[in-house]
């Protein structure tokens, strides 16, 4: 309580020697710097709340019931899935999807005619990485 109160004080006899300007530029860098990490943890918060999911296998599955197996299994690691209109299995992100992919080869999980080197064939480069 000590150490407190002789800092308000110290404070106040500050006070009297500073303007208004520079009184201005503290309270301001002080609320920006509350604000920052705020930001940035609601920026990442968003980031990964945001509807960006990625496909385990870029082709649509068909067939309804290795559909539900693939499913099945997703569920069962833990994985958070979501099925499109069109039959693609989508997660929430890529080191998610391939850990997915290696889960289905290894359990035969891979629907018929899908060539099982398409599943790692997967060259994606955005503007960041090239």
């Amino acid at each position: 309580m000590k150490l407190f109160k002789g800092l308000t004080e110290q404070i106040k006899k500050l006070d009297g020697k500073w303007g208004f300007v520079l009184k201005f530029y503290l309270i301001f860098s002080l609320i920006i710097i509350c604000l920052l990490p705020i930001s940035y943890i609601v920026n990442n918060t968003l980031y990964s709340l945001s509807f960006k999911k990625v496909a385990v296998i870029d082709v649509p599955i068909k067939d309804e019931t290795v559909l539900d197996q693939i499913v099945l299994r997703l569920i069962q690691e833990g994985v958070s899935v979501n099925v499109t209109n069109n039959g693609i299995v989508q997660v929430p992100d890529e080191v998610t999807a391939r850990r997915m992919r290696a889960i289905m080869i290894q359990e035969d999980l891979i629907p018929v005619g899908i060539d099982p080197w398409e599943i790692f064939d997967r060259e994606r480069w955005t503007i960041k990485r090239f």
